[in-house]
């Protein structure tokens, strides 16, 4: 049987009076616009796209992430445990 993931890809914008740094994480990201002094919006560009099989594996390995994580092959099939 064909694995299936969902994909979901949040934009973030975000204004600030400086440069922002390019490694940052989300938590950070939350803070600087909840807590901090920037302005943020964010809006979904993808909401639980259904991937199944190879398209499935070909946005794991984009992830840098096994296949074996979700249990599945290279084909994008599930893997009997």
């Amino acid at each position: 049987m064909k694995k299936k993931l969902y994909k979901s890809v949040l934009r973030v914008e975000i204004l600030s009076e400086e440069p922002y740094p390019e490694s940052v994480n989300l938590n950070n990201v939350k803070y600087n616009i909840t807590e901090g002094h920037h302005s943020g919006i964010f809006n979904w560009e993808t909401h639980n796209k259904v991937l199944v099989g190879v398209k499935a594996t070909e946005e794991v390995r984009k992830h840098g992430t096994d296949l074996e994580f979700f249990q599945m092959d290279k084909d994008g099939n599930d893997i009997d445990e």
